[in-house]
């Protein structure tokens, strides 16, 4: 396991990863689902997009892309972009397949692929085509709240 991800809760806020989110988000809603699912402990930073505070020194400091989600690591590493968190999350858990040719298939882009879909969790695409994505137990269907 990574040294920079601790799969168990630790005593202080400082150990934690700290999520740079907007609740309507929902490129962040997948972060904090996957955080859940695999439970780590993060701490949760609400940026309000509409008031403009992405676009503030402090976050920009952290991200000049001034976009969320964000992920920092308790190191100071920080990781932009809800499909990169994801794949780095995931890496070494049921949530990413083991073989290469799969995973080539996860981060493929085209209609019905998990990179061209709207939440990227457990929906249909726009023609019905039900998106085959690996979830924890190993069912390879995810089920979600937007799930069609």
């Amino acid at each position: 396991m990574d040294p920079g991800i601790s799969r168990t809760t630790p005593g202080s806020a400082p150990g934690r990863l700290r999520l740079y989110d907007y609740p309507e988000s929902g490129n962040a809603y997948k972060v904090r689902l996957l955080l859940h699912q695999l439970g780590l402990p993060f701490e949760r930073v609400v940026v309000d997009i509409l008031k403009g505070e992405t676009r503030s020194q402090a976050f920009l400091e952290r991200n000049p892309d001034h976009r969320v989600p964000l992920l920092e690591w308790p190191d100071g590493r920080r990781l932009a972009e809800s499909n990169a968190i994801l794949f780095r999350l995931a890496e070494g858990t049921s949530f990413l397949p083991g073989d290469a040719w799969d995973r080539a298939r996860i981060l493929q882009s085209g209609p019905g692929s998990p990179a061209s879909q709207p939440g990227h969790v457990g929906i249909s695409d726009p023609v019905g085509e039900e998106v085959e994505w690996p979830r924890g137990d190993g069912a390879g269907r995810a089920e979600g709240p937007a799930a069609g």
